[in-house]
């Protein structure tokens, strides 16, 4: 509507494929909530919406496989690799505060999701045999249903923090000895990049994800991916770094150089300007 009436070109940006979220409901839930027209999030718009994307005059997308769904440029999730610097944040003031000196630290960082695997890693990590062990979550709920579910089943050995702002998650991710991306193999995964594993590049952070997605290709030798849904591997993997602190420290070096010489703002401002040059010219013919 915008480019119609204002005859402005629209680049639309695609971070996740929206209607996959309710592709793993049964068939009657997904239908009551496709007859549900009068939230503009739910399954029917979004189902609609969908068929508005190739109106677009340039897509980006996070991953292979929204490009091969929508067409666009992949750009994966960037970063501020200056503010993501391990170097700026040293001084371990905030794990004090926390209570968790002495603690070894397994993050998750982001909102839990089912999709997410953070049930995965939980349970990963209850099966390591160290009372100093933990695993914390930065960005649930308090409250949150699935939160609750998880703390009855982590006890002490789980921490729940709320939302941070964007600008202190460095400081939070200082205190991981290993960062887990654990996603599953599901639909609201598939065409995923999580932000997040990012954010662990930038800080050197030794990394255990899942094979989904364009993750392994991203990953390449600078963390340990596993398959997917895989306690006893995302525990082996885990109990590697916390064994071999040395080689986890080579992994997230490499991850930070990896991040800084193709996933960081500089990066994208190069692909991201050849676009909009591209369509401009367009425009002037």
């Amino acid at each position: 509507m915008k480019k119609l009436v204002s005859g402005t070109p629209v680049i639309l940006d695609i971070d996740d494929w929206e209607i996959s979220f309710y592709l793993n409901r049964g068939f009657w839930s997904r239908f009551v909530k496709f007859l549900n027209v009068t939230k503009p999030n739910s399954f029917f718009w979004t189902w609609l919406l969908e068929f508005f994307i190739f109106y677009a005059d340039g897509k980006t997308t996070v991953s292979t496989f929204l490009k091969q769904k929508f067409g666009g440029v992949v750009i994966p999730h960037v970063k501020d690799t200056d503010l993501f610097d391990p170097e700026r944040y040293n001084d371990g003031t905030l794990k004090a505060s926390l209570g968790l000196e002495g603690k070894k630290i397994v993050m998750f960082a982001g909102t839990p999701r089912e999709h997410k695997g953070v049930r995965d890693a939980l349970d990963a990590v209850m099966q390591i045999d160290d009372p100093d062990l933990m695993m914390v979550v930065v960005g649930g709920d308090q409250d949150g249903v699935y939160e609750k579910r998880l703390k009855n089943i982590g006890s002490d050995r789980l921490l729940i923090l709320g939302r941070v702002a964007f600008e202190e998650m460095p400081r939070y991710l200082m205190m991981a000895d290993v960062v887990v991306i654990p996603q599953r193999q599901d639909p609201g995964a598939v065409g995923q990049l999580p932000s997040k594993l990012f954010d662990a590049m930038a800080m050197a952070k030794p990394i255990v994800t899942s094979r989904i997605s364009d993750i392994p290709e991203i990953v390449n030798g600078c963390g340990i991916v596993v398959t997917p849904g895989s306690v006893s591997e995302l525990s082996g993997a885990i109990s590697f770094f916390l064994h071999n602190p040395e080689e986890g420290s080579r992994m997230g070096r490499k991850a930070r150089k990896r991040c800084v010489d193709l996933y960081s703002v500089s990066t994208a401002k190069r692909t991201l300007k050849g676009l909009i040059e591209g369509i401009m010219a367009g425009l002037r013919r």
